[in-house]
């Protein structure tokens, strides 16, 4: 598929008549207007119409509606596959990001692990110091006890 200028696109799409547009049935046939009503003519402003007259049959459209139409066969099926592909790129790029969060998100978690094991070895580092201190305390309170009524001293 050949590139496209989005410029060049959107200056037929600015020139050509105005939309929405909607087909029409007429005396002649089949026919294309705007689907609003023309102040001037009092009508749906012809896009393409068919016209009948002494010497046959003929179509009416302008030159910036015929280039608009010829373009847009080749134009819409491209912008479309372009809106596609920066859909899949944001698509990607939203799911690049997501599992960034999940990296850090597991990082800071497995930080914060690491500092409750922290904690908890601390706090029954502390325990044990504690237990350690209390059976001292008891032997102490023993000794002491048992000096005082060798001496004859009532604890």
């Amino acid at each position: 598929m050949t590139e496209r200028n989005w410029q060049e696109d959107m200056k037929l799409c600015q020139k050509a008549t105005r939309g929405p547009w909607r087909e029409f049935q007429d005396s002649d046939g089949h026919c294309i207007g705007t689907v609003d009503i023309h102040p001037q003519l009092k009508a749906h402003a012809p896009v393409v119409t068919l016209a009948t007259s002494v010497r046959g049959k003929s179509i009416y459209i302008s030159q910036n509606d015929t280039d608009f139409i010829l373009a847009a066969r080749e134009a819409l099926p491209y912008w479309l596959q372009q809106v596609m592909k920066l859909e899949k790129e944001l698509e990607e790029s939203e799911l690049v990001n997501w599992m960034r969060e999940c990296k850090l998100a597991t990082e800071r978690h497995e930080a914060a692990s690491r500092d409750r094991d922290a904690v908890y070895k601390k706090l029954n580092e502390a325990e044990s110091l504690i237990q350690q201190k209390d059976a001292e305390i008891y032997h102490l309170k023993k000794s002491i006890e048992a000096l005082l009524m060798h001496r004859g001293i009532k604890p």
